[in-house]
């Protein structure tokens, strides 16, 4: 039987994929750093490379294996869209797809990410953490609430720090949901 796109796919038990698969089923204990040369391993060879918990566009979150090639597609494909390889700062939850991501790119671009310090996005432990990146090309992915934490604050006016820091990016790539007008 033809499978027909847009079908979902039986998921695989995780004694059929490959020993070194990541797993994220959760948050991340300890240091999202700590991924990066299991990372590296997966993303080295063809095939499965993570499984990750993802809702998509349904609220129910379920759990999706992301293979080396689509990590790697994507990206060298942010890549294109940008400056090129660089540095990012991760300011995501690294169990996320887009924190996943962030890491993948890192390895990807043969940078070490800087991770903000702190659990909850607030506009100071962004400005600190994009303080100790080090490469000439910087970027981050948020979800729309942190950048409106960053430029339109409902407790007030903006950190100037956190916004100049935004400033220096070279891309900032923005995702989860719409963005307010």
């Amino acid at each position: 039987m033809t499978q027909l796109p847009g079908t979902p796919l039986t998921a695989p038990t995780r004694e059929s994929l490959p020993g070194d698969v990541v797993l994220l089923d959760g948050p991340v204990a300890g240091d999202p750093l700590d991924l990066l040369p299991r990372l590296e391993t997966v993303l080295s060879r063809p095939g499965p490379a993570v499984v990750v918990a993802t809702s998509g566009s349904t609220g129910r979150p379920k759990k999706t294996v992301l293979t080396t090639e689509a990590l790697a597609a994507s990206g060298r494909a942010t890549e294109r869209a940008t400056s090129g390889p660089g540095q990012w700062l991760l300011c995501l939850p690294a169990h996320y797809v887009a924190g996943l991501q962030v890491l993948a790119r890192s390895v990807l671009a043969g940078t070490r990410p800087v991770v903000m310090a702190t659990e909850h996005f607030t506009p100071e432990a962004f400005a600190d953490a994009a303080e100790g990146m080090d490469h000439p090309v910087r970027y981050v992915s948020v979800v729309p609430t942190q950048l409106q934490r960053i430029l339109d604050p409902a407790d007030g006016s903006p950190d100037p720090r956190a916004v100049a820091a935004l400033a220096r990016f070279d891309a900032v790539l923005v995702g989860g949901s719409a963005l307010s007008p």
